[in-house]
């Protein structure tokens, strides 16, 4: 297994790839924790537990981490903006917040996948059930919150994507199941698991316009390397993953969801939607 060296606080890379949001300070958080792992804490985890699951995910996502979408700050993203969500939450216990962010946290672990491609959900269900590091630090927090490991993998099924139709169907009709077979009420953790689903898509498109854009350079890599590692040697273009993104971004707007990100967030999400789509017509300027 490829070891990520976990940014220092100090590099450029951590200022430069890290959103506002990751840092936002919580009483009583030391300073340098993410605000998922500080929420954890306030929620109930020990400090030492939040540190273990941070260390845990920083040694779990291979290739270079300033070139990609899926990157382990993309990770961190997802779960600090969903530790965000739920804490504005009044209808959320304890439990069932930290469920969420738990599941947001391990949505994209895939240690074992081919470097620099997506990380794949399948993947990474098997990778709680067969690592034991993995089903210790996830017992875990389980018994201190009283979820079970079926509900986090339910969850993190419901993240799945498929820029397909029908692949998206049968993806959406899985979480269904495994929500009905987790939950005693299917409805309310299939919701969870579409919110996580929500956050992952929208996490990246909250920053900085820049940093939304050099992502987008990211994803086109991934999918390029993932073609070539099937033995393919072509995959999409910076510029055609650029153009096809604001038709993305537009139906994340339209999505019910939207609402559940505050007023700065969605600020920041239409700035950043507006320079996409500049830069996707074609007289903008793609990345190179």
């Amino acid at each position: 297994m490829r070891s990520v060296r976990y940014p220092d606080a100090r590099s450029t890379n951590f200022r430069r790839y890290h959103t506002a949001f990751l840092e936002t300070p919580r009483q009583g958080a030391a300073p340098g924790v993410p605000s998922y792992a500080a929420e954890l804490v306030r929620l109930g985890a020990s400090e030492a537990l939040a540190a273990a699951l941070r260390a845990f995910l920083a040694q779990r996502h291979p290739g270079d981490q300033a070139r990609l979408y899926h990157s382990l700050v993309h990770t961190e993203e997802v779960a600090s903006l969903a530790a965000a969500v739920v804490r504005r939450r009044d209808d959320m216990s304890a439990g069932e917040k930290a469920l969420v962010i738990v599941s947001a946290a391990l949505h994209d672990l895939d240690p074992e996948r081919v470097p620099d491609t997506p990380a794949r959900v399948a993947a990474t269900l098997s990778y709680l059930d067969d690592n034991t590091e993995a089903r210790r630090l996830l017992g875990a927090f389980c018994r201190q919150f009283e979820f079970t490991t079926d509900q986090v993998k339910a969850l993190i099924l419901a993240t799945d994507y498929s820029g397909e139709a029908r692949e998206q169907e049968i993806i959406e009709f899985r979480a269904e199941l495994a929500a009905a077979t987790a939950f005693c009420d299917d409805a309310r953790g299939l919701g969870w698991g579409r919110l996580i689903a929500f956050l992952d898509r929208v996490a990246s498109y909250i920053g900085s316009e820049e940093e939304a854009l050099r992502r987008l350079s990211g994803l086109a890599r991934e999918l390029r390397t993932r073609k070539r590692a099937g033995g393919h040697p072509h995959g999409p273009s910076d510029a055609q993953v650029l153009a096809e993104t604001p038709v993305f971004l537009e139906a994340l707007r339209r999505n019910p969801l939207y609402r559940v990100l505050s007023e700065e967030e969605r600020e920041r999400f239409e700035a950043v939607r507006s320079v996409v789509a500049a830069a996707a017509a074609p007289a903008g300027r793609f990345l190179a």
